[in-house]
């Protein structure tokens, strides 16, 4: 699934709309279809570099605030999702250094967390009403805002250095 994208445009172009202009379409045809099956035969007909600017914009377009980072992450984490180690996958593949620390402390502190052994969904709002806690998820959460625009730029940068597992130039 490649979008196309005149020679003008893609000169032109800055790296967080490119990133941004690969993307939506992916989104979009994910919540096309119904159920998982569908979402695992898109995910499957990406490239590899589809897919992660791809997984890399579902943890950044789902943690909006402090308590929707807290109870994403987790989900992200989880064996029922495997999000977590294809966005991993993906960071490796784009070098993105940065981004793969801040995930590595993210397991320190959520594998750290008395219920993380239970599923996804023990993580919820009402955890973060303890102080130490909320402290720590805000840390992680401010240095995700923090890093966001660098790896945004990261990408949108491999991106038009890789355009053609992204796009086909016209």
């Amino acid at each position: 699934m490649k979008l196309e994208i005149d020679d003008k445009s893609l000169q032109t172009i800055n790296s967080d709309d490119l990133f941004l202009l690969v993307v939506r379409p992916i989104a979009l045809r994910m919540h096309s279809g119904k159920g998982p099956e569908h979402k695992y035969d898109v995910y499957k007909s990406l490239t590899d570099g589809q897919r992660a600017a791809f997984m890399y914009w579902v943890l950044h377009s789902h943690a909006a605030d402090t308590m929707q980072f807290y109870t994403w992450i987790p989900y992200m984490r989880s064996t029922e999702t495997d999000y977590w180690n294809q966005l991993k996958k993906g960071l490796q593949l784009i070098d993105c250094g940065e981004m793969l620390q801040f995930m590595d402390n993210c397991d320190g502190v959520f594998s750290s967390l008395e219920h993380a052994k239970l599923d996804w969904k023990a993580f919820t709002p009402s955890d973060l009403d303890e102080p130490k806690l909320k402290q720590r998820i805000e840390n992680l959460y401010l240095r995700l805002k923090e890093l966001s625009p660098k790896t945004t730029a990261h990408i949108g940068r491999y991106i038009k250095a890789n355009i053609h597992d992204f796009a086909n130039v016209v």
